[in-house]
């Protein structure tokens, strides 16, 4: 695929004349190229990092033609790190306003799930577009597995400082050779620092790894970061994600079992020891936690809430809290208070567009299966195999049905059109994630299988496993079928 990225000048002079000059930072960027790869039908550029304004990052879509080629016009595009979205991992691109860039990008079949088109560069600084990509040699494309009882805190720590020291001497060496400019070094150092941070908290946030296996010095560096420069804020990449883990999983003890407890104690770590802008952030993140997690209780979040809003320096931030909290006790009022009130709610719509009520579709089986799903979403698409082989393998004692919590019902429609699917058994969800079933259940994420005892309307069980991991999905199934009663 190639992209090409132009300004309006004639002459290479003129253009390395203004390249520093303040007359540049208000030029379009213009894009045209094509893409060899069918698994895209649009290019976006997404704008990295948090505006301190509170606006929500630019996203500039380009749509892809039948060809494979696409073009248009970019405005207002502000100097710092950008996404282009490829996959689940994308490309970290650092643009500066008037690039006039070509991109190619092939198509790569050595991973599967993560990059999976390869650039190529053709501009006065490619490096800007290709370096964090070549980091991933260092950092790696996968991150590794841990044990409980066998981490090794500073082989692993040593490992993590290889990598970022070899990253950093990369980037030094580029600058050396003038192949990236000074606004490139700044926000590419911070970047890898950011990198290096997440990396060290890992195994602490994926594997739960008790911190007091490690030595006080692992989290040295951490500790004294304060996180509140915010340039870093507004422009890289996931700049405040170390912070976040290292309040939720190292200042405090993690206790899934109660979640209330554990969210208010990352709330008042998060207000002791940060400042600035990433205070406010950190802790207006933790109440959105309590928000998701509390669909029931609004007296749970008053003392929270009370310190946040005379505590916050930032506007936007207390303005988006405000709003989320006045959303959040409309949900409570329309959140069922029970499954038996759940079930009588027309909530449910067929591709004629009827409404319907779970105790009014037509399931003529002991049990029922509901798949939450979206077109929209690809790890959904890829359980759709397995999905149907155990719909084909217990067909005899159990219904399935799969419900869309898209936003927009054509895509919806389109995606049932498209893959020829049975209209029989797809209904979604009027108002998608704002929607009864979605509150009830806790729908966060996607897919999401729920296995009910239809005939005596009893939730069974509310979050089974992938049916992907068949193993596991065929075990939580056949417990149920075996001790059912009629």
């Amino acid at each position: 695929m190639r992209i090409f990225f132009r300004i309006g000048i004639s002459t290479v002079v003129l253009m390395q004349l203004l390249v520093s000059s303040p007359y540049l930072y208000g030029q379009p960027v213009i894009i045209s190229g094509t893409i060899n790869s069918k698994d895209l039908d649009v290019i976006k550029i997404v704008q990295a990092g948090t505006p301190i304004n509170g606006l929500h990052s630019k996203t500039y879509t380009l749509r892809v033609s039948p060809d494979g080629s696409f073009s248009g016009k970019l405005f207002n595009v502000k100097l710092g790190m950008y996404k282009i979205p490829d996959a689940f991992v994308g490309h970290t691109i650092f643009v500066t306003p008037g690039d006039s860039v070509q991109i190619d990008m092939e198509k790569s079949s050595q991973y599967k799930f993560e990059i999976f088109n390869r650039l190529r560069v053709k501009t006065r600084y490619p490096v800007h577009y290709l370096f964090f990509d070549s980091c991933l040699s260092f950092f790696g494309q996968t991150k590794p597995q841990f044990s409980k009882t066998a981490f090794d805190s500073k082989s692993y720590k040593e490992e993590c400082i290889e990598k970022y020291s070899k990253a950093l001497a990369l980037l030094n060496h580029y600058y050396e050779l003038k192949q990236v400019s000074d606004s490139f070094l700044k926000y590419a150092q911070i970047e890898l620092k950011t990198n290096y941070f997440n990396w060290l908290l890992f195994p602490f946030a994926k594997y739960k790894i008790d911190k007091n296996t490690s030595e006080k010095s692992y989290f040295k560096d951490i500790d004294t970061s304060s996180f509140d420069d915010i340039n870093a804020f507004e422009k890289t990449e996931n700049y405040l994600l170390p912070a976040s883990l290292y309040n939720n999983f190292i200042l405090n003890d993690i206790d899934e079992s109660d979640r209330a407890t554990w969210l208010n104690s990352s709330f008042n770590t998060a207000s002791t020891h940060f400042r600035g802008i990433a205070r406010d952030r950190l802790m207006a993140w933790e109440i959105e936690e309590m928000i998701t997690f509390n669909s029931h209780d609004s007296s749970l979040l008053e003392r929270e809430l009370s310190f946040f809003f005379k505590e916050c320096k930032t506007p936007y931030l207390m303005n988006e809290i405000n709003v989320k909290v006045g959303a959040w006790a409309e949900k409570i009022r329309n959140t069922p208070a029970s499954f038996e009130e759940l079930l009588g709610k027309e909530i449910y719509s067929n591709v004629q567009g009827k409404l319907f009520s779970l105790n009014s579709l037509s399931v003529n089986k002991h049990w029922l299966l509901i798949d939450c799903w979206a077109s929209w979403c690809k790890p959904c698409k890829e359980q759709d195999p397995f999905w149907t082989y155990f719909e084909q393998l217990y067909h005899d004692s159990i219904a399935f049905l799969n419900f869309s919590v898209d936003e927009k019902r054509v895509d919806w429609e389109n995606d049932i059109r498209k893959y020829r699917k049975n209209p029989l058994v797809n209904y979604i969800l009027m108002g998608g994630n704002e929607n009864p079933f979605s509150y009830f259940f806790r729908i966060h994420s996607i897919p999401r299988y729920i296995l009910l005892d239809f005939r005596k309307k009893k939730i069974i069980n509310a979050d089974m496993p992938f049916p992907s991991n068949k193993e596991q999905f065929t075990e939580a199934v056949e417990k149920v079928l075996v001790k059912r009663e009629f």
